[in-house]
């Protein structure tokens, strides 16, 4: 008795000899571009870690920002930086400073008139 597997039948392979030749077997891929740029990647990305911050108050637009979870305000903007310009605001801020002094003096005055004016009332009364 013949095996069953002698039969013509059974030596007609839809793989055609596929496992004779290596067909079908594993393939290596290169991934040698992709690794490349992932490295490439990790370069550019500590570089930008280490470079020196850029202050983020030189952006006219940026008013203020969080550095370590710390929200901080930029210094107020003006229109030019010449020593024109510094000039005119340095007056501006003496003129506050003054108009600020003159009022605390008002203040201190009107309220020396007023005590004095309670005292006269309270020897009167």
């Amino acid at each position: 008795m013949s095996s069953k597997f002698s039969s013509p039948f059974f030596k007609k392979s839809p793989l055609q000899g596929a496992y004779a030749s290596g067909a079908g077997g594993m393939i290596n891929v290169s991934y040698n571009d992709i690794h490349q740029k992932f490295q490439n990647d990790i370069g550019e990305n500590v570089d930008r870690a280490y470079a020196k911050e850029k202050n983020p108050c030189n952006d006219p637009k940026t008013v203020q920002y969080t550095e370590n979870s710390v929200l901080k305000k930029c210094p107020k903007k003006t229109g030019e930086t010449t020593v024109e310009g510094i000039k005119k605001n340095q007056s501006i801020t003496d003129q506050a400073t003054k108009a600020e002094l003159e009022d605390k003096m008002a203040d201190i005055n009107s309220t020396e008139e007023f005590l004095k004016s309670e005292k006269e009332k309270t020897k009167k009364g």
